[in-house]
């Protein structure tokens, strides 16, 4: 069993935090829509086959956190100065001094098939936080596994191979099509 956290710009959420206020009607579905997954997954478990490939995409991540210039600390909530880096410095910043830490570029692929090589699940992890505009936005988890599925199966009521992505140590990493 899998189960992983991550978040999305466009979905109600299941718990209040950053200024979201939780939506009690998505917070009543979710509970027994997870425990209906697990269910159904029981129901078709089979021997399986899996496989898994890694590539790497520099072209398309990099670190939006950025170190300040030791005489330019940010303000903490607390009032002193310790804050040491920040997201998003702006091009060119004279008061930062470079990223905090390497991006994460790669995306990996786990694939699960039957033992007869019948696709029935797909996992993606990339490590990006994506802001800016269609036809990408935030939320390019819920559309690489739409997409993905397509791939395999029909319609999306007639789904059989599962397909999810989730976004890795994101925190750091992001990438923008914004003026794009």
């Amino acid at each position: 069993m899998l189960i992983a956290a991550t978040h999305t710009h466009s979905a109600p959420a299941a718990m209040g935090c950053l200024g979201s206020r939780a939506d009690r009607e998505y917070q009543q579905q979710l509970v027994g829509g997870i425990a209906h997954s697990i269910v159904r997954a029981a129901r078709r478990l089979v021997a399986v086959r899996v496989g898994w490939t890694v590539a790497s995409d520099p072209a398309h991540n990099h670190c939006r956190r950025w170190i300040l210039r030791p005489d330019r600390l940010a303000e903490d909530p607390f009032g002193g100065r310790t804050v040491r880096a920040n997201m998003h410095p702006g091009h060119r910043s004279p008061d930062h001094i470079g990223p905090a830490g390497p991006a994460d570029t790669a995306l990996t692929l786990l694939g699960v098939q039957t033992m007869r090589g019948k696709p029935l699940a797909y996992v993606a992890n990339y490590a990006m936080h994506h802001y800016g505009s269609t036809p990408v936005s935030a939320d390019f988890c819920g559309a690489f596994s739409r997409q993905f599925a397509e791939q395999f199966d029909g319609a999306p009521g007639d789904r059989q191979v599962v397909a999810m992505m989730s976004q890795g140590t994101s925190g750091d990493s992001m990438w923008t099509t914004a003026g794009q």
